[in-house]
């Protein structure tokens, strides 16, 4: 017998299509990440939180961190989504709330020099192990929650910005671009073996980054990976946003950031976790073979929650399609 068809079913057709449509505009939303400019003194000389449109450059002040911090140099998402930093002039290692820059617990550091300039880099691996970078002693260490820094092992060059990927960790390290007498350090892209500290070079970022001092570098969920650079010096310029190709180094897409002194990037908590990465014998760039990271996303990249609940919505409207077919 033929179905004549229902008020719900021509309403649905359509619905169905902008619901469709919807999914997957979520679903390729602009990656979000978090930056403190340390070294801005736009705000009262207090460090201030910052959300980055990475794709359009645009920034959107989130507030000053309280308590007031003074040199936050690395951010981090946990394997949790609890986002932690790192500040400088005292080092502490701390937690902070992503909606209003609330400093929260908060940890004294040791194992690393008290009087400043580390130049701190961070992340967290899947494991939930935190790396963290200090430029003052060119190496590589794991930290507790609770502040403790064991050392890994030698950089052998200056690193301030780390990001970690995949299953067991591939660890990232983005080289100083300028050194402390404004000379070019290392912008390059390293790999580095948490094994040993050990850090290799990728690749160079290339002419399109403009010079920077220290920067920011962390994967978005896709597999992406992004950077932040810090260009107070020597002329108190704009900092920029990028992305970096993992196999090569290379740079592209360049924003202006119109703030000043961002050296520190979280989007989202540890990347790939569900994916088993075989590491190359010899660390120069990831072998071809392997799943993301790369200069493009590969495979599905998950819904934000809003693309969850248009996505739960359209399975609803789904089932009672078939239902009243039934």
């Amino acid at each position: 017998m033929r179905h004549m068809k229902t008020p719900l079913s021509n309403l649905a057709r359509p619905l169905l299509s902008v619901m469709l449509l919807s999914v997957a505009a979520a679903s390729f939303a602009a990656p979000v990440g978090y930056s403190v400019n340390s070294d801005s003194s736009n705000i009262a000389n207090e460090d201030s939180l910052y959300e980055i449109n990475l794709e359009t450059g645009d920034v959107t002040l989130i507030a000053p961190l309280s308590p007031v911090k003074l040199d936050v140099e690395g951010l981090a998402f946990d394997p949790d989504g609890t986002l932690y930093a790192i500040d400088d002039q005292i080092p502490t290692l701390f937690t902070l709330n992503p909606a209003n820059a609330q400093v929260g617990n908060e940890a004294l550091i040791t194992g690393l020099p008290s009087t400043g300039d580390n130049d701190f880099g961070m992340t967290f691996g899947c494991d939930g192990t935190l790396y963290v970078t200090s430029v003052t002693q060119r190496a590589l260490y794991r930290m507790n929650l609770s502040g403790v820094a064991t050392l890994i092992g030698s950089l052998g060059v200056n690193i301030s910005a780390i990001a970690a990927y995949g299953v067991p960790t591939q660890l990232y390290g983005l080289g100083n671009g300028l050194d402390r007498d404004g000379q070019t350090d290392a912008p390059n892209l390293y790999s580095i073996d948490t094994a040993t500290g050990a850090a290799s070079l990728i690749g160079p970022l290339g002419s399109a980054a403009d010079p920077y001092t220290e920067a920011g570098l962390d994967f978005d969920q896709g597999g992406l990976l992004w950077a932040v650079t810090d260009r107070r010096l020597p002329d108190d310029l704009p900092s920029q946003s990028m992305q970096v190709d993992p196999q090569t180094g290379t740079a592209s897409g360049k924003k202006i950031l119109q703030e000043i002194g961002f050296e520190s990037l979280a989007i989202a908590p540890p990347a790939g976790c569900d994916l088993t990465v075989t590491p190359p014998d010899d660390v120069i760039t990831p072998p071809d073979d392997v799943p993301p990271p790369s200069g493009t996303v590969r495979g599905v990249p998950g819904l934000n929650p809003i693309g969850l609940a248009i996505a739960s919505l359209l399975l609803l409207i789904t089932g009672l399609l078939a239902a009243r077919r039934l």
